[in-house]
């Protein structure tokens, strides 16, 4: 009967393992959007989960990337950001209405720049 409770635990502690790791960015803070919105220019320079819904996509430029505009939840309303996609992840396929989860960093003025999408 040990054997199969430690089998057991063992099975367990696997599967749990393999769930956080399929959510590669499963380490990261989530955005913490109220703060975002109070004052952006405070989280500079960090890297946070966000995860939303594409709702409009800007016009590309070849030398500056793009600019869509991300839905997300807080405290049941929903929320716009701009996020910029710099030229070297363009090549992502994101259309308006996709679920997006990415890693995105907060630059300087604020700006919420696409570091890493799943």
């Amino acid at each position: 009967m040990i054997i199969a409770a430690v089998v057991v635990a063992l099975g367990g502690l696997a599967f749990v393992v393999a769930s956080r790791s399929s959510d590669k960015f499963a380490g990261l803070t989530p955005l913490p959007i109220g703060e975002y919105m109070r004052n952006a220019n405070s989280l500079s320079g960090n890297s946070y989960k966000l995860e939303g819904t594409v709702g409009a996509k800007a016009r590309y430029t070849e030398n500056n990337g793009q600019i869509i505009i991300v839905e997300v939840e807080d405290g049941g309303s929903i929320v716009d950001l701009g996020v910029y996609v710099p030229v070297d992840l363009y090549g992502t396929n994101l259309d308006r209405g996709d679920n997006l989860a990415a890693q995105v960093e907060v630059r300087a003025g604020g700006i919420l720049a696409l570091l890493e999408i799943r």
